[in-house]
């Protein structure tokens, strides 16, 4: 019996003896033995609603400094330096196109290759520090329309030292968005009438902020409530102001400066559905004016399991105060 003690004692010895060499062979495959392998990927990530990393600009004239943040994710940092390479892949962009049904000027196009200033395409991370900075320049003036869909397909293309290219964050849809021409901070004054309940009714006047989405769409902001929400009065003419769950209209725009669509951002859930439809009918106008900046327009607000559909008519005018800050 005490030989055998001995001898499974002895083998325990060699198993422990053995077990750090092959844990520390294991880590450097494992990423500090986390239980997945090492990978490289970027930080930058896209909102939620455009999948897409957005950078905006005012000034035309001066270049952009763009900073992607790559890191490698592991439990512990590497103990050598690791350069990562980056790359271009327009590819990502006909697949973003392809998945969003984007078409004709509403699809995404790539930022021409001479408006990007890419000293170079690796990034190194130091040893012992988890992620690096990739930084370059855009230059807006080799931008033909600032204001569409202009995005950079950003990608890791491989890092050193066995580390892998991470499967969902190895790439990043950088979109480089001027501000179109219709852009700016508006007085607004107007009404609303809701055919269900009298009680509601506008209140105005507002600051709204018209906040470019794309080359022919802007959201509105409400610079009181800060939000995209369409603010009401509930108990009019006495003041109690409300919103709208989910219901916050924006305007897309024609090359002429009509007011073609007014479209919900919010994807309301059956049976109520809620949306906004344009008004077409008698005393519609629906258009900025160039000469000075103003416009008019006229919605309804839609919910599908009410009677009317087209529960409320929204009357605006704008009148433009000036250029938002930067």
């Amino acid at each position: 019996m005490k030989n055998i003690s001995i001898k499974l004692l002895s083998v325990l010895v060699v198993i422990t003896l053995a077990l750090p060499s092959c844990l520390n062979d294991l880590e450097d495959y494992m990423g500090g033995f986390s239980g997945s392998p090492a990978t490289a990927e970027i930080l930058n990530r896209p909102s939620a609603a455009t999948g897409l990393t957005l950078i905006g600009f005012v000034d035309p004239s001066k270049k952009i400094d763009v900073t992607v943040v790559v890191s490698i994710s592991r439990s512990t940092p590497m103990d050598k330096p690791t350069k990562i390479t980056m790359g271009l892949d327009n590819a990502l962009i006909t697949a973003y196109n392809t998945k969003k049904a984007l078409t004709g000027l509403n699809a995404g196009i790539p930022v021409p290759a001479a408006a990007l200033i890419m000293p170079t395409m690796d990034v190194t991370i130091p040893a012992n520090k988890y992620d690096a900075e990739f930084k370059f320049q855009v230059d807006p003036t080799k931008i033909v329309n600032a204001a569409a869909l202009n995005i950079i397909p950003l990608i890791i293309e491989s890092a050193e030292n066995n580390v892998q290219v991470s499967g969902n964050f190895g790439t990043a849809l950088i979109q480089i968005l001027g501000r179109n021409k219709w852009d700016g901070i508006y007085t607004v004054t107007g009404t609303f009438v809701d055919y269900i309940n009298p009680a509601w009714g506008g209140y105005y006047p507002k600051t709204i902020h018209l906040r470019t989405m794309s080359a022919y769409t802007c959201e509105k902001y409400d610079a009181w409530d800060e939000s995209t929400w369409y603010i009401f009065d509930a108990a009019y003419p006495t003041v109690s102001l409300s919103y709208f769950g989910n219901w916050a209209p924006y305007f897309k725009f024609d090359a002429d400066d009509n007011i073609v669509d007014v479209i919900n951002s919010i994807n309301d859930a059956a049976p109520r559905s809620r949306g906004a439809e344009l008004y077409t009918g008698v005393g519609a106008i629906n258009k900025w004016f160039a000469a000075d900046k103003s416009m008019d327009v006229m919605y309804y607000f839609r919910q599908m399991n009410v009677t009317p559909v087209l529960r409320g008519l929204v009357t605006e005018h704008y009148v433009y105060v000036g250029p938002r800050p930067e």
